[in-house]
């Protein structure tokens, strides 16, 4: 529980998440991304027809390319983006492709 209180506060205080520790991350990702998830499959939801590639900046632990998958199995390509190590499964200000 300390860990999620912890993340809380970060947030309350307008720290972001920049310096999350192992610890908090976990805690982001049993209390948060569940939620997340769920308003991104609903906006997603919401977009007409198919789409074959997605760009997710900012993308965390990958929350959208994985709402997104669910909903359009039809997606080939997509880029990932963050500016802390692990986002989107790579380092500073970099992508990763699929």
């Amino acid at each position: 529980m300390g860990d999620y209180k912890s993340l809380s506060d970060k947030y309350r205080e307008g720290k972001g998440t920049k310096s999350l520790t192992l610890s908090e991350k976990r805690a982001y990702l049993s209390a948060r991304q569940p939620a997340t998830l769920a308003a991104i499959s609903r906006v997603l939801r919401e977009v007409p027809g198919e789409i074959s590639e997605l760009l997710d900046l900012g993308a965390g632990p990958g929350t959208g390319l994985l709402a997104a998958r669910e909903i359009f199995p039809s997606i080939k390509e997509g880029c990932l983006g963050g500016e802390r190590p692990g986002d989107g499964g790579t380092g500073q200000r970099n992508g990763a492709s699929f």
